[in-house]
């Protein structure tokens, strides 16, 4: 497991299921990885100046809010 963020475990990518596929969709959809492959930004937050540094979610979480839409 990785570190602590959201007292959530992050988890390493071999542990996430389909992580190659959900990782397509994360950056097709204006996501991408952040200091772990299982903390996500969206790079708009890059460019919009905001303090993205302590921002970031899981790829499972990422990609569940992506397919509801």
């Amino acid at each position: 497991m990785g570190l602590l963020k959201n007292k959530i475990m992050m988890k390493q990518k071999n542990e996430i299921e389909n992580y190659e596929d959900k990782s397509k969709v994360l950056q097709e959809n204006g996501w991408k990885t952040w200091y772990h492959d299982d903390n996500w930004i969206k790079t708009e937050w890059i460019e919009q100046g905001k303090a993205y540094d302590m921002m970031g979610d899981s790829t499972d979480r990422v990609y569940a809010s992506i397919i509801k839409k």
